[in-house]
């Protein structure tokens, strides 16, 4: 019993004495009759009566905290910071919204008793009893500083957010309707979902756990488990799931074999030697940094946008299949060659601390990200006529003396030394190494991001054989029509 019931049994107890007391007043003060008592006693009970029902419908409930009374005066529920509140201003409210309001104390939310959604995420609670709550369909606690949280007597939940808090250890094996579980960064070394069958969405990262056993909870279609201590995971049976998240602790084997819905899979930080994805042809997203991989085969994957292999130990990469790429994260493995001719919409390309030593970008006209770094790279083809697009631009510890692009001069102002694009001494050429040749050929079928300029492999503009030539070089055009504005500035001040 709440001290509100409390209060309210004192009047009915104060009234019970009173009509005792007016009883023995009459009966052995003035003496009066059987008759007089009985009149009077009806006078005092219908009295009584009357001002038991008044008080009741004034019923009110205990609310210490004042940040927690306060919100229910905004909300329009109470009118004065007096620690009380009209219970029945409150015991029909369905939807109560209190987070990040600096509330300690919850005393008075056992009579909201329509609740059916709580959110009393990110305050100061050490404690929640919503033992009288049991319409709850949906609880949120998180970022408070709970240690522990007892809902077996809310049976309707179904979904449930304790993220942030210091709980060891959570029940619920009685909130069998849940579909939404989540308590991401507390300290649970044990979890058992067994009963929890409905589930579609699990959130058990950053805590302790040393296994899970999801062997009941076929529904899942969002897992994330990461920041453990698992050395397995099994999760052949997921069959429905489409995004997992299991970095950052000692997995060595991961068979995703049977999850061919998987969209995006995040592994990074494990101890993956190997992994099969052929049969997880829907990944857009793929983490696998951070592992001790020698080799993927990525054929079977044309849906990737985003591919994060670093800190591996990949000699080799193929990426043909992979048409639609946007980023693609490889530093710190062991690559020697990649060609990035079919992927032709990335935006981001990171091969930082690699063997490379020869690369062709001339395909890659939608670079905005491009850093290199800590190669060999003695060839750099950046003929694809991106300048101003490419926000990030770092080829620097390499061995390259000139890079190839569309515009040398354009190039030569922007990408520089003291910005910490390029090495001290690197230029920039249409064609490197082509001091010598003196006759440029252009034709309608050339093609000014590989052509040589040579008969045998034409230019496809007029503007680049130009710019590609040197003074007293000549140019020689094929029959065609060519459609293009002819700059001679850059003849004039060429470098």
């Amino acid at each position: 019993m709440g001290r509100s019931d409390l209060q309210h049994s004192h009047y009915k107890v104060y009234f019970i004495v009173s009509i005792f007391i007016s009883i023995f007043n009459l009966h052995y003060k003035n003496k009066v009759t059987d008759m007089d008592i009985s009149k009077s006693f009806h006078k005092i009970f219908l009295t009584s009566i009357v001002f038991i029902a008044t008080f009741g419908f004034s019923q009110t409930t205990y609310v210490p905290d004042d940040n927690f009374e306060q919100a229910l005066i905004d909300l329009g529920y109470d009118d004065t910071l007096d620690d009380y509140v009209l219970t029945a201003n409150i015991s029909g409210v369905t939807s109560l919204d209190v987070g990040g309001l600096s509330i300690s104390d919850l005393t008075g939310i056992e009579n909201f008793t329509s609740l059916t959604n709580l959110y009393v995420g990110y305050n100061q609670l050490t404690s929640l009893d919503l033992s009288s709550n049991t319409a709850l369909n949906i609880l949120f606690c998180e970022e408070n500083q709970l240690i522990s949280l007892n809902v077996t007597s809310n049976t309707d939940l179904t979904e449930l957010l304790c993220n942030g808090n210091e709980l060891t250890s959570l029940d619920v094996s009685f909130n069998t309707a849940l579909t939404y579980l989540s308590f991401q960064d507390n300290q649970l070394t044990n979890l058992d979902i067994n009963n929890n069958a409905y589930l579609t969405f699990l959130d058990c990262s950053k805590n302790e756990l040393t296994n899970l056993d999801l062997s009941f909870n076929i529904m899942l279609t969002e897992l994330h488990c990461h920041h453990n201590s698992l050395t397995h995971l099994d999760i052949e049976m997921l069959t429905a799931l489409e995004v997992l998240s299991c970095k950052a602790q000692p997995i060595i084997n991961l068979d995703i074999s049977m999850n061919t819905n998987l969209t995006h899979l995040d592994c990074w930080g494990n101890q993956l030697t190997t992994i099969d994805v052929s049969n997880n042809g829907l990944l857009t997203y793929l983490g696998l940094r951070s592992n001790y991989l020698t080799g993927i085969n990525l054929s079977y994957n044309s849906e990737l946008t985003e591919l994060d292999l670093i800190g591996n130990q990949l000699t080799s990469l193929d990426v043909s299949s992979n048409v639609a790429l946007i980023y693609l994260y490889c530093d710190g493995n062991q690559l020697t060659d990649i060609d990035l001719s079919n992927n032709t919409n990335l935006r981001t390309l990171l091969l930082t601390d690699n063997n490379l030593s020869y690369l062709d970008l001339s395909y890659n006209t939608d670079l905005q990200r491009l850093h290199l770094t800590i190669n060999q790279l003695n060839y750099l083809n950046m003929r694809s006529g991106i300048k101003e697009q490419l926000l990030e631009f770092d080829v620097t510890e390499n061995s390259l003396t000139c890079i190839e692009t569309l515009d040398p001069v354009w190039a030569t102002d922007n990408w520089t030394f003291a910005d910490g694009n390029i090495d001290e001494g690197v230029t920039f050429a249409v064609i490197c190494g082509a001091e010598e040749q003196t006759q440029w050929h252009v034709t309608t079928t050339g093609s000014d991001a590989h052509g040589s300029g040579s008969l045998g492999s034409p230019l496809a503009t007029i503007q680049v054989g130009i710019d590609a030539s040197s003074d007293g070089d000549t140019v020689l055009v094929a029959e065609g029509t060519y459609t293009e504005n002819i700059n001679y500035i850059s003849i004039n001040n060429r470098r």
